[in-house]
This record gives C-alpha cells, sequence and structure tokens, in this order.
C-alpha cells in the first residue's frame, strides 16, 4: 500500500508541477526544462517563489508539512512556496502558491520582494538534490486560522506565530522547523523595515 502512495503521490506531482525551467548556475534559463523529479534526481538548477504572510500583530503563517511530503514531513516551515513552473514569473508562482496552499487570495501589489536566496543541498541519503534559486515575498495580510484551508496535500495544519518567538526558534535550529534558506532575507526585512516601527 506504501509503494501505491508514493506511485500515486509521484504521479500526481508531475502532473500538477508540470514542467519546470533547468537553469545554470547563475540563475539564467538554459532553454531546457524537466518534471520536478527528474529536476531534483539529477540536481538541475531551478527556481522557487516562497511567501512569509505576516499579519498587524507582528506574527508570521507558519504551515506545517503533511506526512506523506519527501522531504521535511510533519515539519513546520515558512506560509507557502513551491517551485516556478516553466516560463512562469515568479511573482505569479508566488500568488498561487498561496492560494493552491492555504486558500488565501493574494494580489501583485500585496507582494513584497525580500532579498534573493540559493539552496545547494543533497536530501534523501543522497536521492534528492535541492539547487534552487529562491525568489522571496512578504505579504502583509489579516485573517483568521479559520480561512485557511489546510485541506491540501502539502500540509497539514497552520498557526499565527509572533516574529520574535519565530526568531528564538529559528536561533536554535529547532529540529521541528524547517531552516529553509530564504530565513535570513525574512529577518532583514523585519529589522530594517518592520521591527523599527513596530
Amino acid at each position: 500500500m506504501n509503494r501505491l502512495r508514493r506511485w500515486l503521490r509521484k504521479i500526481f506531482e508531475i502532473v500538477s508541477e508540470g514542467d519546470i525551467d533547468i537553469l545554470d548556475e547563475h540563475g539564467t534559463p538554459t532553454g531546457e526544462t524537466a518534471h520536478i523529479y527528474e529536476i531534483h534526481e539529477k540536481g538541475h538548477w531551478h527556481a522557487t517563489a516562497n511567501v512569509y504572510v505576516v499579519n498587524s500583530k507582528n506574527e508570521v503563517l507558519l504551515q506545517k508539512r503533511s506526512a506523506g511530503m519527501r522531504v521535511f514531513p510533519n515539519m513546520w516551515t515558512l506560509s507557502a512556496g513551491g517551485h516556478v513552473r516553466a516560463r512562469q514569473n515568479p511573482r505569479d508562482a508566488a500568488i498561487e502558491e498561496v492560494m493552491g496552499e492555504l486558500g488565501i487570495q493574494v494580489t501583485d501589489s500585496e507582494l513584497v520582494p525580500l532579498r534573493q536566496t540559493r539552496k545547494n543541498e543533497v536530501l534523501l541519503e543522497g536521492k534528492n538534490f535541492d539547487k534552487e534559486f529562491h525568489y522571496n515575498y512578504l505579504v502583509k495580510k489579516d485573517f483568521e486560522i479559520s480561512e485557511v484551508r489546510t485541506g491540501a496535500m502539502e500540509l497539514s495544519e497552520v498557526q499565527w506565530m509572533p516574529i520574535e518567538e519565530y526568531r528564538a526558534i529559528v536561533e536554535r535550529r529547532d529540529p521541528a522547523h524547517v531552516m529553509h534558506a530564504s530565513i535570513p532575507a525574512f529577518f532583514e526585512y523585519v529589522d530594517t523595515v518592520i521591527a523599527p516601527h513596530s
């Protein structure tokens, strides 16, 4: 049953993600594309869009990845994020990820760009290569947790957390949380834009 479930998930991810642009080591599209599993199995550079949602109480929305995720299952991470599909604008990808994972509508004008980051890691005992250029965004938005749709395959739970509490979790590298490469860009924005006015 587990093998069937993994196979079905693989097919679902390949179909739902579509083709992804293969980038060179500088982040420039090579003109080639591949599906999500080939991207990670062969270690192609590619782009992702990541979103931190912050409310007027200076809380950040965190999501808990579902038990069925291939990497970082049952771990807490940023508000929303995913791959940028072939020929897709990263801002459009960010908007799509927030809607797809959380069921929350955001507009292009609500996206505040953060510093871009990148990651080059090997996961799953050498079977998954994460070579990513990250387009990072922040969205300031107020809504209740009850408005978030948590039935998506990717996540099982969401919570608002005070930003300073999240900072402490990151500083102690809490093993229940993904130490995403975009986190420093988020806190740079917090320290230069949010914190001085709070």
